[in-house]
């Protein structure tokens, strides 16, 4: 029995290290590169502007949790939650996700999302967001609290995430559909500002 459980351990051990490696999306906008092997971890970070940064890492638990020191004595922790979210924390006190990419999503899961996605949307910063799809692109158009219009296009991260951009602005946001329906919404430049999107009934 005893025997059995360290098997089953190592198994599950070995399987989270196999899913580490490859490329995750932050909630910052980043797009993050994993590798693993024994001794440590690779970590490749692709900023929405500036040059990429490689930091190397330790394990502090094999395989679901690591640390590695980036910008300016930073050191990050990061927690596996399961084979497709990570959540890392800074010693500065910055919070992020990171989401698997490149699986294939479920056709069925991204057209539930996709026709939920579309439509007018309330922003708790008081802006009116209206979304429309078209040919796999995600189109905005936004009216702020001083009647000010503008507009953007964004694409689709993975089955419940998009990026999205409005003309004129340097930043970029990343929107998550939430299990209550409403969507939360990271700027990926602006200290990472949230704000939460309710759909029009």
């Amino acid at each position: 029995m005893v025997l059995w459980i360290l098997v089953f351990t190592l198994l599950f051990k070995t399987s989270f290290a196999q899913t580490l490696d490859g490329q995750w999306q932050s909630s910052s906008g980043a797009g993050i590169g994993i590798q693993t092997t024994q001794q440590g971890v690779t970590i490749t970070v692709t900023p929405v502007s500036g040059q990429t940064e490689r930091w190397y890492g330790r394990w502090l638990r094999k395989w679901d949790q690591f640390t590695y020191v980036a910008y300016g004595n930073e050191t990050v922790v990061a927690q596996v939650m399961d084979k497709n979210r990570i959540e890392a924390q800074s010693s500065k006190g910055n919070r992020w996700t990171w989401s698997r990419l490149g699986a294939q999503p479920d056709p069925r899961t991204s057209y539930e999302y996709a026709t939920r996605l579309q439509g007018r949307w309330f922003s708790t910063s008081g802006t009116t967001i209206d979304l429309t799809l078209q040919n796999g692109k995600i189109y905005v158009a936004t009216v702020d609290t001083k009647g000010n219009r503008y507009n953007g296009e964004g694409r689709w991260l993975d089955t419940t995430s998009f990026r999205y951009g409005i003309q004129g602005y340097p930043d970029e946001w990343v929107g998550t559909f939430l299990s209550d329906g409403r969507i939360k919404v990271i700027a990926t430049r602006a200290n990472s500002k949230v704000t939460y999107w309710t759909k029009q009934r």
